[in-house]
């Protein structure tokens, strides 16, 4: 994450006039599994205590198969209902990028969601309507480019191909992939570590 905020401020600074102060970028690390979680700790750090007692608002980027998850009464026991986003979806947003694999529908199925919270189809399930004001669909790609995914990075490092891994991730993101050898076949690990003891 480091990395890649670092590549965001160098995009930033290529496009900012000379002595333009480009905005801070703050990483963190939870094994907080619920988006709600994640918030309220983020909102308690104490970097952001000047702010007001709730913290700054916060904008979530997810992608639309996140969105189903975030919006599954499954995760919510007791009560298996979406009433403990409330104050989640109250003060925070998400900005969702549309998926484009067929298993997720096509973009209209995917707005459809979203507007079926805002119509009250998914209040019986204490979904609120004024959440869909929240929620932020966008496209990730023009039409035609190639898509990004994890997996898709998985399975260029995998096979060793790093063109398409340069693709799809930036250059520091990209670096740090290589250099701590992520998920790398147990093969190419093994010629790797021939090649270093032939050296």
């Amino acid at each position: 994450m480091s990395a890649l905020a670092h590549d965001c401020r160098q995009h930033l600074a290529h496009d900012a006039p000379p002595q333009a102060e480009l905005p801070a970028v703050d990483v963190a690390v939870t094994t907080l599994p619920y988006f709600r979680d994640k918030a309220e700790a983020i909102a308690t750090l104490p970097v952001y205590a000047t702010t007001a007692s709730a913290g700054p608002p916060q904008v979530h980027l997810i992608g639309y198969d996140t969105l189903i998850r975030i919006l599954n009464p499954k995760y919510y026991p007791p009560h298996h209902n979406l009433e403990p986003l409330a104050p989640f979806l109250k003060r925070h947003r998400l900005r969702v990028t549309y998926r484009t694999d067929a298993a997720w529908g096509s973009l209209a199925d995917q707005a459809q969601y979203v507007k079926d919270l805002a119509e009250g189809k998914r209040e019986h399930e204490g979904g609120q309507r004024a959440w869909a004001d929240r929620i932020e669909l966008v496209a990730g790609r023009a039409e035609g480019e190639e898509t990004v995914s994890s997996t898709k990075v998985r399975d260029a490092v995998a096979r060793g191909d790093e063109e398409t891994l340069h693709r799809l991730v930036t250059p520091g993101v990209s670096a740090w992939i290589l250099s701590e050898q992520l998920y790398q076949s147990s093969e190419q690990e093994q010629v790797k570590q021939g090649r270093r003891r032939a050296a």
